[in-house]
């Protein structure tokens, strides 16, 4: 897995050499907005959500794009406009308070307007990887034994996706279709 931070654009990429991606169904995109919509981030368009999974709860909204190749890359594009509003704010209220002289003000109100986009950056950024992180797990390759038995141990017993339960030993989800266990790691 690759992770390229773009500003705002954040791309996972999925080598096959990792997971199986041969074994991704063909509607993997509608599988992810499910599941985004299952993990409580709220659907605005097609590919566009909502969500107040930031620092103090702001909001913020996340477009959501998909690529099936060689490789599988599921990207995504943050719109912080109510955090821009907050940093603007967080400057004037130091204007306004302020009690130093304008240049001290200006690095003071700089610095923690700053420490306040990366901190809100890093907490979104980390819930979205969460989330797809574990969207993928269940096609991701087993190499160790060591592996095989954490996989047998939190093998699903409901979908990440639909949240359907599974039986024992179906290798695909029967409601949504995304493969849940690989023939040699089925557990009995």
């Amino acid at each position: 897995m690759m992770f390229l931070n773009h500003f705002n654009k954040v791309v996972f990429k999925f080598s096959s050499e990792n997971y199986w991606l041969e074994d991704l169904p063909f509607n993997i995109e509608e599988l992810l907005f499910k599941y985004l919509e299952n993990k409580g981030l709220n659907r605005l368009k097609q590919n566009c959500f909502s969500s107040n999974l930031s620092l103090f709860s702001i909001p913020f909204k996340v477009r959501f794009y998909t690529e099936k190749g060689s490789n599988f890359s599921i990207q995504y594009r943050l719109e912080l406009s109510y955090h821009y509003a907050i940093i603007l704010f967080i400057f004037l209220l130091f204007a306004f308070f302020s009690h130093f002289e304008f240049g001290t003000y200006l690095w003071v109100g700089a610095l923690v307007s700053f420490l306040f986009y990366i901190l809100s950056l890093l907490i979104i950024k980390a819930n979205l990887k969460k989330m797809i992180m574990y969207l993928m797990y269940p096609v991701r390759k087993i190499r160790t034994e060591a592996d095989i038995q954490s996989w047998k141990k939190g093998s699903f017993s409901t979908c990440p996706v639909c949240e359907s339960s599974l039986p024992i030993d179906d290798l695909f989800c029967p409601k949504c279709g995304l493969k849940v266990r690989q023939n040699a790691y089925k557990t009995a």
